[in-house]
Parts: structure tokens; C-alpha cells; sequence
């Protein structure tokens, strides 16, 4: 786990699976992502596991919300690298 000015957890999971899928990780992310001490902004996760990245966005409230954005992954023809950087800069700018 990897945590950026406690606003960005970024949760890797590694396998030497290539059928892996980043879904397994959801749980796991969104537990490490309850635990973000910041409750009046919303809070960003990504689960990667070398190919695939799945970005994730919870609401804490009364009822927690979470939100995941379409699959990005790099085996795609297209090569989704380019559409996880822009993810990643946004994420940033939302953040500042």
C-alpha cells in the first residue's frame, strides 16, 4: 500500500497469475480506504495488478458510497497506458 498525502491510496496486488483479476482487490482497497483519516473529501484508490488498473472513488457519509471507473488495461490494441496517466493527473488536480 502506498499512500500519497493521505488522499491517494494506491493499493497493488501482485501475482504470478496472469488470470488475476483486480476485482479480487476491491474489498481490500476500499477497507484500507475507510480507514483514510479524511472524511470531507472524497477519497481515490487504484488496484493494479501489472496490466489492468481499476480506479475507485468513496464517499464517506452516513451510508459510504463507492464508484469505480471503466477497466483500463494494457493488453487492450488501443494500450490504455496513456488513459491511466490522464486518470492519475486528474486524480492530482482534484486533489490540490
Amino acid at each position: 500500500m502506498l499512500v500519497l498525502q493521505q488522499q491517494l491510496w494506491l493499493l497493488v496486488l501482485e501475482s504470478k497469475s496472469s488470470d488475476f483479476s483486480v476485482n479480487v482487490g476491491i474489498g481490500q482497497a476500499l477497507t484500507y480506504m475507510m480507514a483514510s483519516p479524511n472524511d470531507d473529501r472524497p477519497i481515490f484508490g487504484a488496484i493494479c495488478n501489472g496490466t489492468d488498473f481499476l480506479f475507485l472513488k468513496l464517499v464517506r457519509s452516513a451510508s459510504p458510497k463507492y464508484a469505480h471507473f471503466r477497466l483500463f488495461s494494457l493488453l487492450n490494441p488501443e494500450n490504455d497506458l496513456y488513459n491511466v496517466l490522464k486518470v492519475l493527473k486528474n486524480i492530482g488536480k482534484a486533489l490540490a
